[in-house]
């Protein structure tokens, strides 16, 4: 028998997810929009200034070696970058566990950029090195940290509630397993802030505006009629703890709109491992029929999770509420029909997850228990 004190702290739990029986009105002092992170960061500051040297033989100009253990994945910051037109050279990120080169920068990438954030890097003995074969005159940039996935121990015991199953626990040839590979998690901006997208067209994924106020590159745009994106990654394919999965960069915003919360963003779609197209998720032109609705997400920044039982609770203009099981890195996860048609775009939960107990117990005595938020999928075949 569950003892009371611990029922009490679980129901709580349960209410602040979101899972609550709710009426149709959640009270916008409350609502909240969250996004998750669990990057640690260090400051390297090292700055790496290179001589000019004639063409010759491939020479390595700068080198530092690097250890992390016990993480999912590193990235490395590079800045202050400052790299010549004509140079022959290459900014090397290695794997000394693997002994390969697992990304690199040309002359040319990096005279394009200011600065960079690296993909998601393997975890073990890393090696930054700069290698020149021609330079007409200095170069220089600076690493000035290094990132890693530390997950938070204050929010676990939310994530044990979580209802759903990990995606990698289905049949392969089961349809939720299929429409996850459309699924990715974005890791965004200096801060890897994480939300859920989806691939809406073929190389065009959708999530949720909010999501945007932490990439940097997207905020330093504001006013032009063009806004970058280049550092959000969409990982593909994260349906196991410890793996890493395929990975694209953001590399135009397609269109945004804040009022509807809804932003479509073009990346370089990785292929299946299959290697085939990755599908796109057709929107459902009418509200989803009253009944069970299925859900795919990474909440927490977690492994791809689904929920097969949730519910459609009706609609609080402009919004869906529904009450499938989300969390922080739930925003831009998607409502599907249980015959796998796309009818919302989750965007919120009901709570602010900074409330207390009693402050969760006490809006439920006033308003009643409250649903989350979705935007409608329709809206995505109407946008602007």
């Amino acid at each position: 028998m569950m003892k009371p004190a611990l029922q009490c702290i679980l129901l709580g739990l349960w209410l602040i997810g979101g899972h609550a029986a709710a009426s149709n009105h959640s009270p916008a002092s409350v609502a909240a929009e969250w996004v998750h992170s669990d990057l640690a960061t260090a400051s390297v500051d090292a700055a790496i200034e290179l001589a000019p040297r004639a063409r010759g033989a491939e020479f390595t100009a700068w080198e530092r070696s690097f250890t992390k253990m016990q993480t999912r994945y590193v990235r490395f910051q590079v800045d202050r970058i400052d790299v010549p037109a004509g140079a022959d050279m290459e900014l090397q990120f290695i794997s000394d566990s693997a002994g390969v080169i697992v990304e690199r920068y040309t002359a040319r990438q990096l005279g394009a950029a200011r600065s960079l954030v690296t993909g998601l890097l393997p975890a073990g003995q890393l090696r930054v090195r700069v290698v020149l074969r021609e330079l007409g005159h200095p170069a220089s940039m600076r690493l000035a940290g290094i990132q890693w996935q530390a997950p938070s121990t204050s929010t676990v015991p939310q994530a044990a509630m979580q209802r759903g199953d990990p995606v990698a626990t289905l049949a392969e040839q089961h349809e939720l397993r299929r429409l996850g590979e459309s699924v990715a998690m974005l890791h965004i901006g200096p801060l890897g802030s994480t939300c859920t997208a989806f691939v809406i067209d073929r190389d065009v994924l959708a999530t949720n505006h909010h999501c945007m106020k932490y990439s940097l590159r997207f905020q330093q745009g504001e006013g032009l009629p063009v806004r970058a994106c280049g550092d959000i990654l969409a990982e593909f394919d994260y349906v196991r703890e410890r793996e890493v999965g395929k990975t694209a960069p953001c590399t135009e915003v397609v269109k945004a709109d804040a009022g509807r919360d809804l932003v479509l963003l073009r990346f370089a779609l990785p292929l299946t491992s299959r290697g085939t197209v990755r599908p796109a998720l057709t929107p459902s032109t009418g509200d989803p029929a009253a009944g069970r609705l299925q859900i795919l997400h990474h909440p927490m920044g977690r492994p791809l999770i689904y929920e097969d039982g949730c519910k459609f609770r009706g609609r609080d203009e402009p919004d869906y509420l529904h009450d499938c099981g989300t969390t922080p890195g739930s925003s831009g996860s998607v409502l599907l029909s249980q015959d796998g048609k796309l009818v919302g775009v989750h965007y919120r939960g009901p709570f602010d997850l900074h409330l207390t107990q009693e402050q969760v117990y006490e809006l439920y005595r006033i308003h009643g228990p409250l649903y989350n938020r979705a935007k409608p999928a329709a809206l995505l075949s109407n946008f602007p």
